[in-house]
């Protein structure tokens, strides 16, 4: 089969992790895979080399003419190597990629990777949302509550594949954890950082010798930093900015916090959960954190902008060695439920119905 991804880039998000991961599964399984790559060539996630990267970066001055170049250059890809079926991730790429599949009768599947009602924030595109979907094929969701926004007609068309377990994690951790709690997220409004920060103080109290660290960069970097210091946590909790080697930094820490207020399917919590931190997670819509925590048995879920709930969580762990060991062995399970050769099956057999549906229908593309 010949598959065509189309996303902004390979570096820097959870999307793009995901493309970067099911492509180089694809390829390596004999599929012919190529990745259409629409703001940035730059790539900082390992991609198999059998995987044809195709540039549809080019810039342009005039807004309203960049938007119709930017679709034409996807089109042109489509017509030149004429896949089977065309993936799009993000609500912003898929636009472009419903008006560039226009004419061209292939396969296209549109992935949402956010909570759709948050997600775009924009008014105007999710006017284009809602007019532009209904063109596509298929749609592929991460959660059941990402499904559940849509329309009946779109529901009928979609399936729910959550994200896979990054192959390359590194095994758990088996030694004598540090007394660090830690968060990976980007520092933006939707992942409430400050909730993480107020919950720790909380929850750690009195036991100063814990400290948290925090990785990630964003737009609220400097006020993150003066709201630590005017918390009188300096040195207690750190902003380590972005790392690549964040599965190492982390492994060994005493649990994982996520109070985003709303998440798709979070990569950093199946990491975290991977790598056998307990977890504790706010239960945000879209419902991607409730779908793979078992309460109090593979991780622990706390209200939206709770954070007495998660100050207690955190206490609880400090303070019972055992629930922390034995939350701890039911997470690394997620490793068998959401392996990477499993998710890539549902892939396929979900993309191969979409081309058996095309050919019915396909005409030549001119």
């Amino acid at each position: 089969m010949k598959i065509m991804f189309v996303v902004g880039s390979l570096s820097g998000g959870g999307a793009e992790r995901v493309v970067a991961e099911l492509s180089s599964k694809l390829s390596e399984q004999g599929h012919d895979v190529y990745v259409a790559l629409i703001a940035s060539m730059k790539t900082t996630y390992n991609i198999s080399e059998k995987v044809t990267l195709l540039d549809c970066t080019r810039r342009y001055r005039v807004p309203g003419l960049g938007f119709a170049k930017r679709a034409l250059q996807i089109r042109k890809m489509i017509v030149k190597y004429r896949p089977d079926v065309v993936v799009s991730f993000t609500v912003a790429v898929n636009i472009y990629t419903v008006l560039s599949r226009i004419g061209t009768r292939t396969q296209l599947v549109l992935a949402e990777r956010n909570d759709p009602r948050f997600d775009p924030a924009k008014k105007s595109a999710r006017i284009a949302r809602k007019l532009l979907y209904p063109f596509a094929d298929s749609f592929v969701f991460q959660t059941e509550g990402e499904k559940e926004f849509f329309s009946k007609k779109i529901q009928k068309r979609s399936l729910v594949i959550y994200n896979p377990v990054n192959p390359d994690i590194p095994q758990p951790f088996a030694g004598e954890r540090r007394l660090v709690f830690t968060s990976v997220a980007r520092l933006e409004p939707q992942k409430n950082i400050k909730m993480t920060i107020d919950a720790f103080k909380r929850g750690s109290n009195g036991r100063p010798e814990f400290s948290l660290e925090i990785y990630g960069d964003g737009s609220l970097k400097n006020e993150l930093e003066d709201y630590i210091k005017e918390q009188n946590l300096s040195g207690r909790v750190l902003l380590k900015g972005a790392s690549n080697t964040v599965y190492e930094d982390i492994k060994d820490c005493f649990g994982f916090l996520l109070s985003s207020n709303y998440e798709g399917m979070s990569n950093s919590l199946i990491e975290a959960m991977a790598l056998g931190l307990p977890v504790i997670s706010t239960d945000c819509p879209s419902g991607g954190a409730r779908e793979i925590i078992k309460d109090s048995v593979n991780g622990f879920l706390v209200p939206v902008g709770d954070t007495v709930s998660m100050a207690e969580k955190i206490k609880l762990l400090i303070n019972d060695e055992k629930l922390q060991n034995a939350v701890s062995r039911e997470a690394i399970k997620i490793r068998q439920t959401l392996d990477i050769n499993k998710i890539s099956n549902q892939w396929v057999l979900f993309l191969r119905q979409s081309e058996e549906k095309s050919e019915s229908k396909k005409q030549p593309i001119k």
